[in-house]
């Protein structure tokens, strides 16, 4: 009886240990990257005209396949629709799959424009037999139209590639489904008061360490700043505008805090190539806009 008390013991002891680090584990992912974290609590003053930002969608040429992905609607605010912009012959099966994302924080405007000009540009050259890319241009209409880095519920739809709490993630994984990318690119920015000054980007993998030096050594080339000393939640550095998120993260975000970034996502999926651009607001626009379209003709050889 004894030695039955004492294994129960022992169980009992196990079984609140690995509770108190099953927690501490959600704690830490939750902590590692909140769900809704830099609140900007707008006041909805309405800066940009969404409709007129995409317009130019619908009269290209037929390089372009133009698909509503979503419809938002929030109460006292106009009914938003959003759009994937498909480029290149996707009866070829030799192609390279690409899928380009702007626009998800609706106050990081510099990519929104240069992928803008990436789009028409590829209209005005020769079709590229080699790839196939998906534009998901503007994800978040309303934090573009009012200048804020959250949809109208006030949600950070990059944090919510789990959960799915809001109809714009939503709407990107629905419109993505089944699809195998060779490369996920997310353009992003970096807001003043965050320390960073320069160009940087995430990577996942050791495997796309390459490609990403040679990004950045074309930016060097073109005189673009790059970022040596920005710090990532204090934890992860940008070393010569490289900050590599371990497996780690992974777990603790996705498994544990159960959120997911879009290049936590789409690592997580075995993606090939996965990166997430960063430019710094304290930057002037046109040279974040002129970065983010280097970056983009980089990636597919132009």
């Amino acid at each position: 009886m004894n030695q039955f008390k004492r294994i129960t013991v022992i169980v009992l002891l196990i079984s609140v240990i690995l509770s108190i680090f099953y927690l501490s584990l959600r704690i830490a992912g939750n902590k590692l990257w909140p769900s809704q974290a830099f609140n900007d609590h707008h006041m909805h003053e309405k800066l940009f005209n969404y409709n007129e930002q995409i317009s130019f969608i619908f009269a290209l040429s037929n390089k372009f396949t133009v698909s509503e992905i979503g419809v938002i609607n929030y109460p006292s605010f106009p009914e938003y629709k959003i759009h994937k912009v498909s480029y290149g012959n996707t009866e070829l099966n030799n192609t390279k799959n690409y899928l380009f994302i702007a626009g998800i924080h609706g106050n990081e405007r510099a990519p929104v424009y240069a992928m803008k000009d990436f789009i028409q540009y590829l209209d005005t050259i020769e079709l590229l037999d080699s790839i196939t890319i998906d534009f998901i241009y503007l994800v978040n209409p309303y934090g573009f139209e009012y200048n804020c880095r959250f949809n109208g519920p006030e949600l950070d739809i990059n944090r919510d590639l789990i959960r799915l709490q809001t109809l714009e993630a939503k709407y990107v994984l629905e419109s993505v489904e089944g699809k195998k990318y060779t490369g996920m690119f997310d353009f992003h920015e970096s807001p003043k008061g965050t320390g960073s000054t320069g160009f940087y980007m995430f990577i996942y993998s050791e495997r796309n360490r390459n490609l990403a030096n040679n990004i950045i050594e074309m930016l060097q080339n073109h005189h673009v700043e790059i970022e040596n000393e920005y710090v990532y939640y204090q934890i992860f550095k940008a070393k010569n505008g490289i900050i590599h998120l371990p497996w780690i993260v992974n777990m603790l975000t996705m498994h544990f805090g159960r959120m997911a970034t879009t290049g936590l996502y789409f690592n997580n999926i075995k993606t090939e190539k996965v990166f997430v651009f960063e430019t710094s607001m304290a930057q002037n626009l046109n040279d974040r806009w002129t970065t983010n379209l280097l970056v983009m003709k980089y990636l597919v050889g132009l």
